[in-house]
């Protein structure tokens, strides 16, 4: 399948300490999840960078980049408005649909909707963010280190936001960026 050829510049170090930059060509393939360990943290954030940049993008930041005073629902919707959202009723049944995918069906779910991001945990924050990029229906779905800082248990969920992405839109891409390999399984190259 065709995908999208991306030119990232990255920061590196030379030898003698100075700053340098390289070259990082991404080919992403449709229906493909690619799995990338990019330490230092300039290197991952350039990656993700160059990435939104494209306009082909939605990220899911490791803390979720939710407005503390917004309820979840809002914080999802209101994003989404500002592009043209669908109906609200459908929005509501599509993010309903994800939030059971993960556990939170029907009452617990609405619970967490109507909840505020600082009642939320790590996980139900990355949770909300990959809703609200779910929702935009990029063609390229970003996940930034959404396993780290999690127990093994809630990063292997959150690795699993990829396969829920493009169960629902197969013939998109998933990039997976991490610090460090993490405990659950897949195939991971360092960038």
């Amino acid at each position: 399948m065709h995908g999208s050829t991306l030119e990232i510049e990255l920061p590196e170090n030379s030898p003698g300490g100075q700053a340098t930059r390289r070259r990082l060509e991404l080919v992403l393939d449709r229906g493909r999840v690619y799995r990338l360990i990019a330490s230092p943290a300039n290197r991952r954030q350039a990656i993700v960078a160059g990435l939104e940049a494209s306009g082909l993008a939605a990220v899911v930041p490791a803390s979720g980049r939710l407005i503390a005073n917004l309820r979840v629902w809002e914080n999802i919707v209101l994003p989404l408005a500002y592009r043209g959202a669908p109906p609200m009723r459908e929005l509501e049944a599509r993010a309903g649909a994800l939030f059971e995918e993960f556990a939170y069906p029907g009452e617990t779910g609405r619970l967490l909707a109507s909840s505020l991001p600082d009642r939320l945990s790590l996980f139900e924050r990355r949770l909300v963010a990959f809703v609200r990029a779910v929702l935009a229906e990029p063609e390229v779905l970003v996940l930034d280190a959404v396993a780290q800082g999690l127990a093994r248990g809630e990063a292997a969920r959150a690795l699993a936001f990829s396969a829920v992405f493009l169960r629902h839109f197969p013939f998109r891409t998933a990039v997976h960026l991490e610090p460090e390999r993490p405990e659950a399984g897949g195939d991971w190259i360092e960038v």
